[in-house]
């Protein structure tokens, strides 16, 4: 038999020192430090810091929401305050002169503010006691004589006719919404005519305080 069909049949092995490296296999270098061991570690600690970081993004949108939250509530409370109109009762009380009318001022709305006049009373210190003499009620802005007169006027007890004419008081009137408004500037005021000096005169008028914005359909609410 020919040589070299019988080493044809012999597997042929590759020939090398020691076994086989895998190329995943950890490398100890001359520190004794194991690489791949150390770059897991490495990896393990960055994917640490993410989570970290990601859980400080979380925690801070939430919070960021909040404020948010708390801010636009805080606005809605604010614009309600500023335009949702308050009721208001305003009253005045003097002892009538022994000449001259007698002049009440009742007060005026705040910049910014106006009054819807809703009711009016006027008469003595009670329902039980007769006061003689006229009343008018005016929206002026002087709060003396000098601010009476009928452009002025807005109402009064007067029925009859003539300078002398005396009504019965107490009276009371009611206004519809935005009848008799007093804008910013203005008062509220009422005079008494032909009264019994010496004797105590009390008003009493209920308003509707309104913001001036809302007013003028400008309500904005934070949504």
């Amino acid at each position: 038999m020919r040589d070299d069909m019988f080493r044809a049949s012999v597997p042929t092995y590759t020939m090398h020192e020691g076994p086989e490296k895998d190329p995943l296999d950890a490398i100890v270098t001359d520190d004794g430090v194991n690489t791949w061991n150390g770059a897991e570690q490495s990896q393990k600690k960055f994917l640490e810091g993410l989570k970290i970081w990601a859980d400080v993004g979380v925690k801070l949108g939430s919070s960021i929401d909040r404020q948010e939250h708390l801010r636009r509530a805080a606005a809605r409370e604010e614009a309600l305050q500023r335009n949702t109109p308050a009721m208001l009762s305003l009253s005045a009380a003097g002892i009538f002169p022994a000449s001259g009318p007698l002049i009440l001022t009742v007060g005026g709305p705040d910049i910014g503010t106006y009054f819807e006049v809703e009711a009016w009373t006027v008469g003595g210190n009670d329902i039980n006691v007769a006061a003689a003499g006229i009343a008018g009620l005016y929206i002026t802005e002087m709060t003396s004589a000098a601010g009476l007169g009928t452009t002025n006027l807005v109402d009064n007890t007067n029925k009859a006719a003539g300078p002398s004419a005396t009504s019965s008081m107490p009276y009371s009137n009611f206004y519809g919404g935005q009848k008799v408004v007093c804008l910013g500037q203005q008062n509220v005021v009422v005079a008494i005519y032909n009264g019994t000096a010496g004797q105590q005169y009390v008003t009493n008028v209920n308003v509707t305080v309104v913001n001036v914005a809302a007013s003028q359909g400008n309500v904005e609410f934070a949504l």
